[in-house]
């Protein structure tokens, strides 16, 4: 029963998806109200940023050129005691030839925590390959000067052969400041969600915890009267009809909220229970978008903003846009209740596609937008906050908002600023005062942002601007991006 519920959920969703957002009258997802409130306090932001001398020296994430080899059942005494004695690269390769390639590549080194919450230190191929995982308590013991391994399963061992000991940079001062500039703009301490917000999956049945949620629900339909139209639809339903009864039950949707805030707004014994209803959501966390908009409508934006930052959505399949609409939702009431950091994180979330899902499938990623023309529109230094994002520096606080380069090249496609990125990123990428690992994801940057900026079905000029950005690469690296 439920998988078949979900099923018809999904392709329901999938008729809603042409237009994800409600756009106001200024073309904007958000309202002009809540953009006029916004572009007051970027003006603040921009206006410190001037006057802030750049005094912090952002480090590359630590790198090194190398090679990764996979062996299989090797004699795991014997390797151990050649790696560190420092066997070289040409007597290794030599012994396990028939088993290894092992192709120089970029290899960085990450530090991070698995989902055992135990630390670990990751080496990783780039662009992306072989990755060695560790526990940071065997570092130690697992590398030597030229070679790190990880014989946890003595059947399928990976070794890593280093041409230098892993090390940073310093990112020159004219990125840098532009990584500054993200810090200005979004507060590293600032966080969408409460530490103890709850996982808001679909649910069956009746919640004991929503008493007065549930009372109020009942005496709106009640009091409503206007009868909710049929969905008895299945996954045979032919689309159209599937359309129809979406837009019938939307309309019916809207009514009923028009109904709330302007009709019973006014009853006086509805607005004290609504008050007790709204303390038991905001206590059992566990309100939902209907109970919200009610909220944000009938006691003020920034209650309706404490419940929803109380619950974490999760999208239950590709096209359930869900997530998003929380998300966006969280920006809007943000914005219209002077909350900066949490609208400026929220509205990154939906530009990076940064959501919660039980499964997602990439043919759905097409529909989901940017919206960077929200952005642009509030006179945010815009380029600034995409390479701010797109940059990968070591020393950065825990809260720094790192993009996904994947959508922010789609991102940039859309932006009245393309030129800008368009004469920019190739000079980013062919930097040599620029770390090897950061000039790779300006490629991957330029990629992306060619490759949805060429309309055409061929792709041909996505293809050329490719071949002539993965030659502005250090050499090493060019083989493993060509096609």
């Amino acid at each position: 029963m439920k998988t078949a519920y979900f099923s018809l959920f999904c392709i329901w969703g999938t008729l809603s998806f042409s237009q994800e957002f409600k756009i106001y009258e200024n073309g904007l997802i958000y309202s002009p109200y809540a953009m006029e409130r916004l572009k007051g306090m970027v003006g603040k932001k921009n206006e410190e940023f001037r006057t802030c001398k750049l005094t912090k020296k952002y480090t590359s994430v630590e790198q090194t050129r190398g090679r990764m080899f996979e062996l299989n059942n090797p004699n795991i005494d014997i390797l151990r005691d050649e790696l560190m004695s420092e066997i070289t690269l040409e007597q290794f390769a030599k012994k396990y030839r028939k088993e290894t390639e092992g192709k120089l590549h970029l290899l960085t080194k990450n530090h991070y925590k698995n989902y055992k919450e135990e630390k670990i230190i990751g080496i990783m191929e780039q662009p992306d390959g072989m990755r060695l995982e560790l526990l940071e308590s065997d570092w130690e013991s697992s590398n030597s000067k030229c070679w790190v391994w990880n014989f946890s399963n003595e059947n399928y061992v990976r070794v890593a052969y280093l041409e230098r000991e892993f090390s940073s940079q310093n990112i020159p001062n004219y990125y840098a400041k532009m990584i500054q500039y993200t810090e200005c703009l979004i507060d590293t301490t600032s966080q969408i969600f409460n530490a103890t917000a709850s996982k808001d999956r679909w649910s069956f049945g009746d919640d004991n915890s929503k008493v007065l949620q549930n009372r109020i629900s009942k005496l709106i339909d009640k009091r409503f009267k206007k009868k909710k139209p049929s969905i008895a639809i299945d996954e045979n339903t032919p689309k159209e009809i599937i359309r129809a009864t979406y837009d019938s039950l939307r309309l019916w949707e809207k009514d009923k909220k028009r109904f709330v805030v302007k009709t019973l707004s006014k009853d006086q014994e509805f607005m004290g229970l609504f008050d007790k209803a709204y303390a038991e959501a905001l206590k059992n966390k566990n309100s939902n978008d209907d109970f919200e908009y009610y909220a944000a409508h009938l006691l003020s934006p920034g209650k309706a903003l404490s419940l929803k930052r109380n619950r974490i959505v999760v999208g239950q399949c590709s096209m359930d846009d869900s997530p998003r609409i929380h998300a966006m939702n969280i920006a809007q009431l943000a914005g219209e209740s002077l909350d900066w950091d949490i609208f400026l994180r929220a509205h990154l979330n939906v530009l990076n596609d940064r959501m919660d899902r039980v499964s997602d499938g990439s043919w759905a990623w097409e529909d989901r937008k940017t919206y960077i023309k929200e952005l642009e529109k509030l006179n945010i230094d815009v380029p600034s906050l995409i390479f701010g994002i797109a940059f990968r520096a070591k020393n950065v606080p825990d809260g720094h908002y790192f993009g996904s380069i994947g959508r922010l090249g789609r991102a940039i496609s859309e932006s009245k600023d393309i030129s800008l990125f368009q004469d920019d990123l190739p000079a980013l990428i062919s930097d040599e005062n620029l770390d090897d690992y950061n000039r790779l994801l300006m490629f991957y940057l330029y990629d992306n942002m060619s490759y949805y900026d060429d309309t055409s079905e061929e792709k041909s000029g996505h293809e050329r601007n490719r071949e002539i950005a993965v030659n502005l690469l250090p050499t090493y690296m060019q083989s493993a991006l060509s096609k």
